[in-house]
């Protein structure tokens, strides 16, 4: 979205971007999801004519497309007799509807999973994504997550801004990554770009206080096998003034004020879905080779999630 708040598309149109077959009925949500994928196919070796079995896709989303909801629920309102409306649209419907369409796609038979969780929902994915790999479920997993911005979802956003006398500032965003383990990279001859060192998620029922935020923040350098001195970067997501106040707190109170922080909201607004994802690619672009990076995100609703970092040197 603009600074002005003003509504605005990225030139993206899933029929001229992707192709006219298979996107007839596809909705934007799924388109972008789609494309997000795209640039990881050709480095893991994905065709779309030959199936995947050993690659799965896991992808978070609060609550899959709201334009979609919203228009087949209107087509319900809008006839005599509620059977009329076009079945087509009812997939679009149903929030695990773009990673099935995605793995359709590009024909990957592994794992297939939609995890929500409201603004946390990517860091909660690849949370559950490293599960899966630890356990040996499937070789390759890709990750991400999508957030469309519609007429709908704007309308959406602009009547929450309102009621809480907030500026309406939403991005749209599709990103991915690859999830592989050290030994599946390097016999596959992938270049890595970083590794994870740990992704925890938790719940806070007081979200003004910090201090189950730093907690956790302990816990996944703990778990990760770092000091706090390690960590030169953190990103926080900061939508509302009191997450972004409690997310610095906590930073500041477990590393220390010595690091670079940057509030992803102040950049970009808030990416819903995707606003960890949005974070992540943010702490990507400034964390040089080398260097450990913290991801910290807390959401109104209490939910918090820690991401452990370190960039490499794109070395198989």
């Amino acid at each position: 979205c603009p600074a002005d708040g003003g509504f605005a598309h990225l030139p993206f149109d899933p029929r001229r971007d992707l192709g006219k077959k298979g996107t007839r009925n596809m909705d934007r949500l799924t388109a972008l999801a789609i494309s997000g994928m795209a640039d990881l196919m050709p480095a893991l070796g994905v065709d779309r004519e030959t199936p995947h079995d050993g690659i799965g896709i896991v992808l978070g989303s609060a609550q899959g497309s709201m334009d979609s909801i919203v228009r087949f629920t209107y087509e319900t309102l809008a006839h005599e007799r509620p059977d009329f409306v076009n079945p087509a649209l009812f997939p679009n419907t149903v929030m695990n509807c773009a990673a099935g369409q995605a793995a359709i796609w590009y024909r990957l038979r592994g794992l297939n999973a939609t995890i929500s969780c409201q603004e946390t929902s990517f860091l909660s994915a690849l949370e559950y994504s490293c599960l899966q790999l630890q356990r040996g479920v499937v070789r390759t997993l890709v990750t991400g997550s999508t957030e469309e911005l519609t007429e709908v979802s704007e309308a959406g956003h602009r009547s929450v801004a309102r009621s809480t006398n907030r500026p309406a500032r939403h991005a749209e965003y599709s990103m991915f990554v690859a999830l592989e383990t050290e030994g599946e990279a390097r016999s596959k001859g992938r270049p890595v770009l970083a590794e994870l060192r740990a992704v925890m998620t938790g719940f806070n029922g007081d979200p003004g206080n910090s201090a189950p935020l730093s907690g956790l923040i302990a816990r996944a350098l703990a778990r990760a096998g770092l000091e706090p001195g390690a960590v030169t970067h953190a990103v926080t997501a900061g939508t509302t003034p009191e997450q972004r106040a409690a997310e610095l707190e906590a930073v500041r109170d477990s590393i220390g004020t010595d690091l670079r922080v940057q509030v992803t909201w102040d950049s970009y607004g808030n990416a819903g879905s995707a606003h960890n994802a949005l974070q992540l690619s943010q702490l990507m672009d400034s964390l040089p080779p080398g260097e450990t990076g913290l991801l910290v995100a807390q959401e109104r609703c209490g939910n918090m999630a820690v991401l452990v970092i370190t960039r490499k040197e794109h070395q198989a």
